[in-house]
């Protein structure tokens, strides 16, 4: 009770409450997982949903909760060793273990965690570990050229598989303790056969699980679509030529993402053919309509890109008019709204030509290849009938499908930019009622608190874009990009249903080694609190770090943090 004698304190017990929370949301996340399972199909093509978990490269086990929609920590891998592939399951299956059938994906892009990729099987590799069987499907990419060729795990490379068995094998090692033991021992490889039929077992299984709960299945709720978010909903600030975006293409990526409005995920429709990326943030503006029955496009120009699922107030600046198969198929071009960098961008003038040109020579080229089907490997032979071989190739390449193209006619200016937003908000008619959006809304601080808090990402670690959970909607909004050349020193988030002194949830800085990706959700242990305020009166931050990381398991208070992380 001295006031505050240092900036910095000790543990502080955290108060909270946990708030009412809307049964249709609840509902609407079940809707969402439920409106997506493998086709009857799929049990004779292979090719499957996969709700993606970890990316590959990542020692983050992110696990997907389907009652409130979001990924949720699991653990921090133990071993000094990374997911090989991209990582998830194949939803509406269930194993002997109580969970989803896994699928390790073997792509040449790491996709986002919690989207949704659409997987050919290849292959399955059986194991078990000291829960009982756990096979892990192997896949890849449905839509992607590169990985045409692999069908069966005989395609798969010997030294691919020797890593995916090795990691399997080493990144429980170091979870074992004397209270528990943990193991993993690979029993063998299957080829595609098998693995269709370990899928059909998981499909029957969930099935009759089903069926003997039906009778607790609450009535599905409507699943909300970014296609109908109202102004009020996305809050968009009543500025003239500025709007709301969302986002579904990162910056650099060559994964090309789109929100599925019947499921609710944001879905992988293909990786891209060509040796390209994407120059900007891409996604499109909710509540518009264009001639191909599609919103309009946006492309963002983003000092950080941009988080694949959000939504982001921009400035329109511009537009390209181009058309492609489908018709006309302009994109408009926009500047993020709180990114004081691009202030003194606010029309097509002021932008640096190199990044129009830039622009330009994507959308011509990125749709070259996607009419070019892969060439068979052709056999080693002593002689060769070049003619032939001509005339082979010729007819080879010749597209099978519609042919695929994009041709930019010229630029538009704001003000001609402007009138095409108009017209699409115009020719926008809302054919539905919007549903509430399966989120972040079930969530509440933990039953372990003080001790254990639930924390959600709103910026990783080493980011400069701040979001926060739009109220009605529940997807993550840009509230802020840092003005300065700095960067968040650990993920920052907030702990859900919970009310601070200044009237806004309680947030929280999470010291981990491994950032975690936006909306993650994070059993946090606090350590520290730092007192400080601003503008707005108190706004104490409480220091945590992640429970399941045990790089971390000594840091129990303020001591244990370096002196440079607490100045930094």
């Amino acid at each position: 009770g001295g006031g505050r004698q240092s900036r910095i304190m000790h543990r502080h017990v955290i108060s909270a409450h946990k708030a009412r929370v809307d049964l249709s949301i609840r509902r609407s996340a079940h809707a969402k997982y439920e409106k997506l399972k493998p086709s009857p199909e799929s049990l004779t093509t292979g090719v499957v949903p996969v709700i993606i978990e970890v990316p590959k490269g990542q020692r983050n086990k992110l696990e997907f909760d389907k009652e409130t929609g979001t990924l949720q920590l699991d653990r921090v891998l133990h071993s000094s060793c990374f997911y090989p592939g991209d990582y998830g399951f194949v939803p509406q299956t269930l194993c002997p273990d109580g969970d989803p059938i896994d699928v390790l994906v073997l792509s040449k892009f790491s996709l986002m965690p919690g989207t949704v990729a659409e997987c050919r099987l290849v292959g399955v590799m059986d194991m078990e570990d000291e829960k009982g069987g756990d096979a892990k499907l192997i896949a890849v990419v449905q839509n992607e050229p590169r990985s045409s060729g692999v069908t069966d795990i005989q395609h798969v490379p010997q030294h691919v598989k020797a890593e995916i068995q090795q990691f399997f094998e080493l990144y429980k090692k170091l979870e074992s303790s004397a209270k528990e033991a943990k193991w993993v021992k690979i029993l063998s490889w299957g080829n595609r056969e098998e693995a269709l039929r370990q899928l059909k077992d998981s499909v029957e299984l969930a099935a009759k699980k089903k069926e003997t709960e039906a009778h607790l299945e609450e009535e599905d709720g409507a699943v909300g679509s970014v296609y109908d978010l109202t102004k009020e909903m996305m809050m968009t600030p009543d500025i003239e030529g500025v709007c709301t975006a969302y986002i579904e293409v990162q910056k650099g990526d060559a994964n090309k993402y789109e929100w599925d409005c019947e499921t609710g995920f944001l879905t992988l429709d293909r990786v891209l053919h060509s040796s390209v990326f994407y120059p900007g943030d891409y996604g499109f503006i909710p509540q518009t309509l264009c001639g191909d029955g599609d919103p309009l496009d946006v492309v963002i120009l983003s000092s950080f890109p941009l988080a694949p699922g959000s939504l982001a107030d921009v400035r329109v600046i511009g537009a390209l008019n181009m058309s492609d198969e489908k018709g006309e198929d302009q994109k408009l071009l926009t500047v993020v709204l709180q990114d004081p960098r691009w202030n003194e961008v606010q029309d097509l003038k002021d932008v640096e030509s190199h990044n129009k040109r830039e622009i330009v020579q994507f959308f011509e080229t990125y749709k070259e290849l996607e009419n070019v089907p892969s060439l068979p490997a052709t056999p080693m032979v002593s002689s060769v009938d070049v003619a032939k071989v001509q005339q082979s190739l010729e007819v080879s390449v010749r597209p099978k499908k519609k042919a695929k193209f994009a041709t930019v006619s010229g630029w538009m200016d704001r003000k001609q930019a402007l009138a095409l937003l108009k017209k699409t908000q115009k020719d926008f008619k809302a054919a539905k009622e919007i549903g509430s959006f399966p989120k972040l809304m079930r969530l509440h601080i933990g039953d372990k608190t003080p001790w254990i808090i639930n924390v959600i990402v709103k910026a990783p670690k080493g980011t400069a874009i701040k979001h926060d959970v739009c109220g009605q909607s529940g997807l993550m909004k840009i509230t802020k990009v840092l003005h300065s050349a700095v960067e968040y020193p650990g993920d920052y988030g907030s702990l859900p249903q919970t009310l601070g002194e200044d009237g806004r949830a309680i947030e929280c800085l999470i010291l981990s080694v491994f950032p975690l990706p936006l909306t993650c959700v994070a059993e946090v242990r606090p350590i520290a609190l730092l007192d400080m305020e601003d503008q707005n009166g108190p706004n104490s931050k409480v220091i945590g770090v992640p429970n399941t990381e045990p790089r971390l398991s000594e840091y129990r208070d303020l001591d244990n943090i370096p002196d440079h992380v607490k100045l930094e």
